[in-house]
């Protein structure tokens, strides 16, 4: 080897252990400063670095990426920052400020997180290493790093410490060396056949197989050169031709009986029956639940979490469907947007930012045309080398519109039989072919049935949670218009006998239980709208009144924004408020238009003027007594706003209007 490669290798071996060594000096840092110093994070002059967990912050942030944050108590809007909440470390973008409060929101989530204060910042993100946290998982952690130092010192070392090569073959030695004798030093003497075993030939052979012999024992000469410099152990000498050795085994020469599969019996559907009703619902729903709740994801409301187990689900039913989990190349990423696409689509009634306008139905057609559509988008849109990318969509597609099939008739009144044959039917629809044998499929619908059973078990027992029996929830229904609810909520507070039921009555309506009665009327709500869910009933409307007082009640109203901040909910859900309410507060129900809130004006007796005409682009719905309808003319005035539902109808007594926040 010549001095400047070996220079070049001492150089770089050096360079590589001092690396490893600031490594190290870095992890023992955070070390100290987090065990020993017991801080909650390591920062070097002002700067720290995080690893992201979860997908919230796609696709500006991936799981595994590391982000190197810098200390800033002060960031703007759209500012990416990382704070501290509870005892977790939280990553999202700014999306609203308020002195010093800020809320924000990840740009995957569909809703915002509850407010924080700068106190809880820890600082902006200001660069992204993507991937990273693989790396520093493997790799940059000191165990690795130590074994890293210690292989490179010994490298180092033998690479410096000139020693012969027993194979090596010295150029003087092979000059003065005749042709013969390099060839016997190269072969082994196992190698040589015995002179007595070889059979005689005539001389004329003989002397054309001495010519031949010179010329290969020249070749050999030739290529003993590059040996010396290239072969380096006995590894690389077998695979010479001189060296290398063939062995033959006994099972070669007799090779044994290909095994013949024996068919098995397909199972029947009573047997299927059988067997799923003997799982064990209970033990599955436990095992789930924990497994979710260990992930210590974070949710502003119950629904949010119903939202996270049901894509779980789908997630989970279409790897069950398609038994290679998604490992080939771009099979993760199509799932991952088709997934998308489908929870948007099928539970928020959106495709991107564009109203689906869909109803029950005709759900299914119409979400599996868009599914298709948008599937064709991501092949126009491809860019890559993957000839199959085509059929990796159009099969990964055509599995999510399998799964909306199938989740509408695991949620229909049939018997466990007729879903087990329902299964079975749509699956040969929709993916036809794609299994070999009935025995593939049945394993796969029983599987896909239980997945099913398991998530919506777990989802009732959140629902459950939220029963009470201080508070209940009327959904009172209206006349006029079906799929629209009223809320009420009614109180049992046992209090003293010294009270009368009007001074109970009063306390609750007016007083301090009244001050968070919206938040438990909200809670409860969403507990319905997760049921709505549940069954795939995209219909119900809720009336939930806004009385005037929580508007200045800052916040109460940031707390009121957090709990109803899903699109979901938004899109189910109508704010109802007085004529005065909407006339006093129209900045700030202006600036809740903007990010989705529906809101209703509420027609009262009290009412001495018709509806103020600036407050009618505010308004999405007018509930409105007929009688009240003729005296304020309140039809005239929305004669030319087609686009606001006026529903003559007294809700009064239907709605919860009593009290306020006080």
């Amino acid at each position: 080897m010549s001095t400047t490669i070996r220079k070049t290798c001492n150089i770089f071996l050096d360079f590589l252990i001092i690396l490893l060594g600031i490594i190290i000096l870095i992890n023992v840092y955070s070390y100290i400063q987090i065990k020993i110093l017991n801080k909650n994070y390591s920062s070097f002059f002002g700067y720290s670095v995080f690893e992201v967990q979860t997908g919230s912050m796609k696709p500006a942030i991936s799981p595994s990426d590391v982000i190197i944050v810098k200390s800033d108590k002060n960031p703007n809007v759209n500012d990416i920052i990382t704070y501290k909440k509870n005892d977790d470390f939280i990553t999202h973008r700014v999306v609203e400020k308020s002195g010093n409060n800020y809320i924000t929101k990840g740009d995957a989530n569909n809703t915002r997180d509850s407010a924080i204060t700068n106190e809880d910042i820890i600082g902006k993100v200001v660069h992204i290493l993507p991937r990273f946290g693989i790396i520093r998982k493997t790799i940059l952690n000191p165990i690795v790093i130590l074994t890293l130092i210690i292989t490179t010192v010994v490298v180092h070392f033998l690479f410096n410490r000139k020693k012969k090569s027993k194979f090596s073959i010295d150029k003087d030695e092979l000059k003065e060396s005749t042709p013969m004798e390099v060839d016997a030093s190269l072969i082994d003497e196992e190698e040589i056949i015995d002179e007595e075993e070889t059979p005689e030939e005539d001389t004329s052979e003989e002397e054309t197989k001495d010519e031949e012999t010179e010329d290969y024992t020249q070749e050999l000469i030739e290529e003993s050169n590059d040996l010396n410099n290239e072969i380096q152990s006995e590894e690389d000498l077998e695979k010479t031709i001189v060296f290398r050795k063939i062995t033959v085994d006994a099972d070669d020469l007799n090779p044994p009986a290909p095994v013949v599969e024996e068919e098995e019996e397909e199972e029947s559907t009573e047997e299927v029956v059988e067997e799923l009703e003997n799982e064990d619902e209970e033990k599955n729903t436990e095992v789930k639940l924990n497994y979710l709740n260990k992930r210590k994801k974070k949710f502003n409301n119950i629904l949010e979490k119903i939202m996270y187990f049901k894509e779980e689900e789908i997630s989970e039913l279409a790897n069950i469907i398609y038994p290679s989990k998604f490992k080939k190349v771009n099979e993760a990423s199509i799932k991952e947007k088709l997934l998308k696409i489908y929870i948007d689509g099928k539970y928020y009634n959106l495709v991107g930012n564009v109203d689906a306008h869909y109803n029950g139905k005709n759900m299914n057609s119409k979400l599996g045309k868009i599914i298709t559509s948008e599937s064709e988008k991501l092949v126009k849109s491809y860019k890559g080398n993957d000839k199959l990318y085509f059929a990796k969509v159009e099969l990964i597609a055509n599995m999510f519109i399998t799964i909306l099939y199938l989740e509408n008739i695991f949620v229909s009144d049939l018997e466990l039989d007729e879903k087990v044959s329902k299964y079975k039917a749509t699956i040969n629809k929709y993916l036809k072919g794609y299994y070999e044998n009935d025995k593939e499929l049945t394993d796969a619908v029983k599987k896909l049935i239980v997945c099913e059973r398991t998530y919506r078990s777990a989802s009732n027992k959140l629902i459950d949670s939220l029963k009470t029996n201080t508070f209940e929830l009327e959904f009172n229904e209206l006349t006029t218009k079906k799929n629209i609810y009223a809320l009420k909520l009614n109180h049992n507070i046992n209090f003293s006998r010294l009270y009368s039921e009007y001074i109970i009555d009063k306390t609750y309506d007016e007083g301090i239980v009244a001050e968070d009665k919206i938040l438990v009327t909200i809670n409860i709500l969403l507990g319905r709208i997760a049921t709505d869910i549940l069954t795939c009933n995209t219909n119900n409307l809720y009336l939930l009144y806004m009385p005037e007082s929580l508007y200045e009640k800052s916040n109460k109203l940031i707390k009121v924004k957090s709990m109803l901040s899903d699109e979901m909910v938004r899109n189910r859900v109508i704010l109802v408020n007085k004529n005065e309410a909407i006339s006093n507060n129209k900045k700030v129900i202006k600036q809740m238009k903007k990010k989705g809130f529906r809101f209703g004006l509420l027609v009262n007796e009290d009412d001495k003027k018709t509806i103020d005409k600036t407050s009618i682009s505010l308004i999405d719905y007018v509930f409105v007594d007929k009688k009240l309808d003729k005296k304020l003319k309140v039809s005239s005035v929305l004669k030319n706003n087609s686009e606001i539902n006026a529903i003559k109808e007294n809700i009064n007594d239907l709605i919860d209007v009593s009290g306020g926040v006080n």
